[in-house]
């Protein structure tokens, strides 16, 4: 029984003391968490000079982050097909305010938010318009078919307005904010 109670209270202190790196938290303006970066999370952003950087973070101090990637690329084999491996695994270190930009993560019905599903249904219409007008000997400038055609044009404008008022990502600047938030002393 004392071998026992020794072991574990000599046991217990490193868990207790063990440390944790900071973090890094992307916050909205009226200052709602968006995102948190802590060591261990898998991390997709935009670089200060435009490039994307995907990695995993492996640890976080002193304003800075510290990434592992992975180099995987398709390898062949002895029977003619090719598998996935990883080649190298390249640590990287960056300033926390180095990464300008992040994708957004639940960026549901992303194909009606952009504008795709209008541009396509709008298109697809006129095409298929002209063609069968083109096949029964209808003509176009038909003051019906010109109308259908307009409400058909106006859905393509409209999809291509949404797709440029869409913002996919996530911009540090005016209205994200990424903050440091120092855990260790």
């Amino acid at each position: 029984m004392k071998p026992a109670l020794l072991f574990i209270l000599c046991i217990l202190p490193s868990f207790l003391f063990a440390q944790q790196s900071d973090m890094v938290v992307l916050k909205k303006k009226n200052n709602r968490t968006v995102e948190t970066f802590f060591a261990g999370k898998q991390v997709q952003f935009v670089y200060a000079d435009g490039q994307w950087m995907k990695g995993v973070i492996r640890y976080i101090a002193r304003d800075s982050v510290f990434l592992n990637f992975f180099d995987i690329r398709p390898m062949p084999t002895g029977y003619g097909t090719f598998s996935i491996d990883t080649i190298a695994v390249l640590p990287f270190a960056l300033h926390y305010r180095d990464m300008v930009a992040f994708p957004r993560r639940k960026d549901s019905w992303r194909f009606i938010k952009n504008g795709t599903l209008f541009k396509i249904g709008g298109a697809g219409y006129i095409l298929l318009n002209v063609i069968n007008g083109e096949y029964l000997n209808e003509p176009i400038t038909d003051s019906r078919n010109l109308r259908s055609l307009g409400i058909a044009a106006g859905v393509f404008g409209a999809g291509f307005l949404m797709g440029r008022l869409h913002k996919p990502l996530l911009e540090v600047g005016k209205k994200y904010k990424l903050h440091y938030v120092s855990l260790t002393r």
